[in-house]
């Protein structure tokens, strides 16, 4: 019986995160088991479940003010749910990216709702993400440039010259820890559109990162698995919220495939 099989059986809800339930509303089996566990609106609506999204619906309508990190938070992560499932919310993202910029936890995924909102921060994301100029970034922090290519890189990539995509990938490629330590799946799009060998270096160095949360060496892995890479050495200490991470992805990925 595989991990995700035994989990099943035996469902522990403390290693659910974020990025566990947006996985698992691609694999019908546990989007029904989690139907039947989850209780939070915001889970359930991460999980794709329909009443769920009704009640971010509601969430993403309060006050997101920075003094407030924790409504701050839930706003953001309805409204990731939400966008996911293909739900307009309401919210003027142009003014959430304002309120989140700089934050290494929420600014990527609200540039990418924006950019999916706003063909105006679409085009100003392609229009800088051309400009070949790579700037310096201190380890740990996010670069504006850094940002627009994790928010539209999927759609502006393809069309760059082959010799910018490897420089522009080892840019964005110094955020991996941050993606993995947030759970981020920020690069869970990009991995067919950014070069390769930039990037199988910063997944693999994350093995040997500090500050790491439970699952953050499951989506390492699961970005090596979607390269096509062993991911043996990366499981070596996972906990069973990397594995779990882990086995939903594969599960999506599986499903669609098949």
């Amino acid at each position: 019986m595989d991990f995700l099989s035994r989990w099943l059986a035996d469902p522990d809800l403390s290693l659910l995160s974020d990025a566990t339930l947006r996985l698992a509303r691609h694999v019908p089996s546990v989007k029904s088991s989690l139907d039947k566990l989850l209780e939070d609106p915001v889970q359930r609506a991460l999980c794709g479940l329909e009443d769920g999204l009704d009640a971010a619906e509601q969430v993403v309508q309060a006050d997101f003010s920075r003094s407030d990190p924790a409504a701050l938070a839930r706003v953001v992560r309805a409204s990731i749910a939400l966008s996911e499932n293909n739900r307009p919310n309401g919210l003027d993202m142009g003014a959430l990216e304002t309120v989140v910029e700089g934050d290494l936890q929420w600014w990527v995924p609200v540039a990418r709702m924006h950019a999916l909102q706003d063909l105006q921060r679409e085009n100003q994301a392609r229009m800088d993400s051309s400009i070949q100029d790579i700037p310096y970034v201190f380890p740990g922090d996010l670069h504006l440039l850094q940002v627009h290519v994790l928010a539209i890189g999927e759609r502006v990539v393809p069309a760059l010259h082959v010799d910018w995509v490897r420089k522009l990938t080892g840019l964005v490629a110094s955020a991996m820890i941050l993606d993995c330590r947030s759970l981020g799946l920020w690069f869970l799009p990009l991995l067919d559109v950014l070069d390769e060998k930039k990037l199988l270096r910063p997944i693999r160095a994350i093995e040997r990162a500090r500050k790491l949360s439970p699952g953050s060496l499951g989506l390492a892995a699961l970005y090596l698995d979607r390269l096509g890479q062993a991911n043996a050495s990366m499981l070596r200490k996972a906990s069973p919220a990397d594995l779990l991470l882990l086995a939903l992805g594969q599960a999506a990925d599986l499903r669609r495939s098949g």
